[in-house]
Order: structure tokens, then C-alpha cells, then sequence
């Protein structure tokens, strides 16, 4: 539970976002430095309608969606001089592992530019670029690939 001036104070539950939104919250809420405890037990009842969430049946929109989550955690980390090198790769790792997830799901295109994202944050992540080129040389992204080379 939080306050409802806490809440008010990072802009409450944002909108605009097609997905992602608890997310996001809980996000803006720690960089503004909210105290989280751990309550045991079930505390919550969440209703689910069918197999899917409205928000998780468009795996592009899904990953678009959390992608915006991150790039507004890393401005606000960013405008607080607090993106330290912990959260650039903590960062990085969630583009690496939406990539990897959403991998069967996604565009090509969409899939590399994640972990060109995810190495842009932190370039100490080796990916084994000849082996990429490799694997996915028939979606015709090389040009992406060398790129980011």
C-alpha cells in the first residue's frame, strides 16, 4: 500500500502505457525512493478473463510498451545522477532478456534492436557476433548486425 500523496507525487499509474503499468509504478516509485516491505501471504486477488491479458496478447505492443518503462526509468536515474554503472547493466539485462523471451514472437528487426540496445548500456556484454550473423542470416539483417559491430 502507499500513500496517496506518494503516488500523486510521481504522477500516479500512467495511462498511456499499453502494458507494463504496474511496472512502471513500481519503478518511478523506488528511484523516488519509496521504502518496500515484504507482506507474506495472498493480499491481492487479481481476475483473469480467458488465457491472455488484453495488454499481453500483442507481444510487440508488450515489449514496446516495457521498453518505454525502461527508457523512462533511465531518465529519471539519469536526471538524479544516480545511473551508476549497477544500473546501466540491470537496465541492459532487461532489454538482453525481453529479447531472449520474445525472441519466436517478435520482428527480426525488433529482436536485434534490443540487444543493440542492451549493448549500447552496457558494452561489456559479449555476444558472439559471427555466430549471430550465422543464425540469422535469412531475415536479412546483416546490415543491422554490422552496425553494431
Amino acid at each position: 500500500l502507499f500513500r496517496k500523496s506518494v503516488l500523486e507525487n510521481i504522477g500516479g499509474w500512467d495511462e498511456e502505457l499499453k502494458a507494463g503499468q504496474d511496472r512502471d509504478l513500481l519503478l518511478r516509485l523506488a528511484i523516488q525512493g519509496a521504502k518496500f516491505r515484504y507482506q507474506s501471504g495472498d493480499v491481492a486477488i487479481y481476475r483473469r478473463y480467458g488465457n491472455v491479458t488484453v495488454s499481453t496478447a500483442n507481444k510487440t505492443c508488450l515489449v514496446l510498451s516495457f521498453c518505454r518503462v525502461l527508457e523512462k526509468a533511465t531518465a529519471q536515474l539519469s536526471a538524479k545522477n544516480r545511473l551508476s554503472s549497477k544500473y546501466l547493466y540491470a537496465l541492459a539485462k532487461g532489454y538482453q532478456l525481453m529479447a531472449i523471451q520474445y525472441q519466436a514472437e517478435i520482428s527480426p528487426p525488433l529482436y536485434f534492436w534490443l540487444l543493440e540496445k542492451s549493448l549500447i548500456l552496457f558494452t561489456k556484454f559479449a555476444i558472439r557476433k559471427a555466430k549471430m550473423r550465422e543464425k540469422y542470416a535469412h531475415f536479412n539483417a546483416l546490415s543491422l548486425l554490422n552496425s553494431m559491430a
